[in-house]
């Protein structure tokens, strides 16, 4: 995990947010990060390279 999920937790911290609240969204952001890199892995692996790097 990256530094994200350490400010997040940081935040939620001084916030004074309950232990659920960083469990269920540090969770959250996980699965999200899971199910994003296997759609643009997917969606990369369909297009070639010279379209996706162009400037």
């Amino acid at each position: 995990m990256g530094t994200v999920e350490m400010h997040l937790m940081a935040i939620q911290q001084t916030m004074h947010a309950a232990h659920t609240m960083l469990i269920a969204s540090i969770s959250i952001l996980g699965l999200l990060k899971l199910v994003g890199g296997f759609v643009f892995s997917a969606l990369l692996d369909r297009f070639p390279r010279r379209n996706i790097a162009r400037r």
